[in-house]
């Protein structure tokens, strides 16, 4: 309690400190001689003058007072008020980026299922695919490429660039490992994503047998992301330490 206060006192503008010094100083002096007024009558029918005097002595303890204590009050308010807007925004901007993930890895699972549908969902003998196969992949991988793919970088983008500096800026938790994590596993992600689509391309345009083998390879690795496969394994997508707004104090 004590350190508070003096964090408190440290932290107040000088103008501030000054009036809390001699104001209380001047109202005690006032008190004295209201009371000793009273005593020897000196304030007998002078009731204006007893009422100036005794306001202005109660404004020598009250603004000190007003500023030190109420303006302290108000910036707690304040901030509890801020932390509720920013708590609500992390929240939405959350929501919308486990959208985004949700529809990439429901893209992913269509995936799987063109494979299947050909026989082979692992793609071990890739040059037995009918070539419709492969146009079907590229033309889906460009769809993931341009819009859930680039939906999720936005999301991301958002919660990194303007969700983690305003919690950082009213006290507001932020789990950096878990963000260092998914930046990681992210990256590695799209670096696959880009050489699967071009591994598509290269097959589309010159089926051979060493191009069905790179797609193969790179769309399991695809597949078996840590990205790819997070949900299933968290059986949630990370919060980045977000708390519900119910927990917000």
């Amino acid at each position: 309690m004590l350190r508070r206060t003096r964090d408190v006192w440290r932290e107040t503008p000088p103008l501030t400190k000054s009036l809390c010094k001699f104001m209380p100083l001047i109202g005690c002096l006032l008190t004295t001689l209201g009371v000793v007024g009273d005593s020897q009558g000196w304030w007998d029918n002078r009731s204006f003058l007893t009422n100036l005097i005794s306001s202005f002595t109660g404004l020598m303890f009250a603004v000190p007072f007003a500023l030190m204590v109420l303006s302290r009050l108000g910036e707690a308010h304040a901030l509890l008020a801020e932390r509720r807007a920013v708590q609500r925004h992390s929240e939405r901007a959350l929501r919308e980026f486990h959208a985004a993930w949700a529809g990439m890895d429901r893209t992913i699972e269509q995936l799987r299922a063109l494979a299947a549908t050909h026989g082979n969902p692992e793609l071990e003998e890739s040059e037995t695919m009918p070539p419709g196969f492969w146009l079907a992949l590229e033309n889906k991988l460009n769809f993931v490429g341009e819009e859930k793919l680039r939906a999720m970088k936005e999301q991301w983008k958002s919660l990194r660039d303007e969700v983690r500096p305003r919690r950082l800026e009213v006290e507001s938790h932020w789990d950096f490992g878990q963000m260092l994590v998914f930046e990681e596993h992210f990256t590695e992600f799209c670096e696959i994503y880009q050489k699967t689509g071009i591994a598509a391309k290269r097959v589309c345009d010159a089926p051979r047998p060493a191009n069905y083998l790179n797609l193969s390879t790179n769309f399991r690795e695809l597949t078996g992301s840590a990205i790819v496969t997070w949900y299933f394994i968290e059986s949630e997508y990370p919060t980045f330490g977000i708390p519900p707004a119910a927990r917000v104090s």
